[in-house]
């Protein structure tokens, strides 16, 4: 049997304590959530659990947790990010879990499996989804003053976007490179549509599909790392919003000088 502590925590519970923050600080961090609401969520469950000399540090690609129990040694655990993918409605299912956690503070043996549970969330199929953006993106090209044309070619570069978006980030590749071959593909088709010689303004296009790629959630993190003053990964975060805009910006530009003398 654990020996207890002052605080009533068994001495072997603040690996298991530490291992679920690691594990959630991650989970929260693949699913778009910011740095600082992540380290805020480490640190309040370490203390709910009468945890002391709580040290968080993250990154986009990186946490560390180290925590103490009383006078033991610090339980310390650090791991990598993958590859984010936006998932808000995992996310939301995180944060009931952490909030559940804070109320009822159940046996931390429990965690990791209750952590489980929360990453399962159904998916919508994936004809269902693509249904969405193509509603979206052709309400934002038609408010762009795009006619019949334009919204057709916003449709199907959407849905290209959507296919290959997913099949890059099944393998894991870099946003970066994602970007700018998807910027670089949806262009090249619609020049060769108006080869084709459909009536469509290249420029309403091209507007309206890049709006489907800028990382719009990771930039509106950066600044609010930011302005709670995490200086450092805000620079980095919007280092790194800023190289998905160029990417998406030369692949449109490669695009063009490759392909654009065909049709002007």
């Amino acid at each position: 049997m654990s020996k207890l502590d002052k605080k009533g925590i068994k001495m072997k519970d603040i690996d298991y304590v530490v291992d679920f923050t690691s594990l959630l600080g991650r989970s929260m961090l693949e699913c778009g959530a910011e740095v600082e609401r992540v380290n805020e969520t480490i640190d309040n469950i370490c203390r709910a659990y009468n945890l002391s000399d709580i040290s968080v540090y993250s990154t986009s690609a990186y946490i560390f947790v180290s925590a103490r129990n009383g006078m033991d040694s610090p339980s310390i655990r650090q791991t990598n990010i993958a590859v984010s993918t936006i998932h808000l409605a995992r996310l939301k299912k995180l944060d009931r879990l952490v909030k559940c956690i804070l109320e009822k503070k159940p046996d931390p043996s429990e965690l990791k499996d209750k952590l489980y549970e929360a990453m399962f969330v159904p998916s919508y199929p994936a004809s269902v989804v693509l249904i969405g953006y193509l509603i979206a993106m052709s309400s934002l090209c038609v408010i762009f003053g795009g006619g019949l044309f334009e919204v057709l070619s916003v449709c199907i570069n959407t849905a290209l976007i959507y296919f290959m978006s997913n099949h890059f980030n099944k393998h894991q590749f870099n946003h970066i490179l994602i970007d700018f071959v998807c910027m670089f593909i949806v262009a090249s088709v619609t020049i060769f549509l108006i080869i084709l010689g459909l009536n469509i303004d290249f420029y309403i296009v091209m507007i309206t599909n890049a709006f489907f790629l800028i990382p719009g959630i990771p930039m509106v993190n950066a600044v609010r790392n930011l302005l709670c003053g995490n200086e450092m990964n805000g620079l980095v975060e919007l280092f790194k919003v800023g190289l998905e805009v160029a990417a998406i910006v030369a692949g449109l530009y490669c695009s063009l000088c490759i392909f654009g003398r065909f049709y002007n």
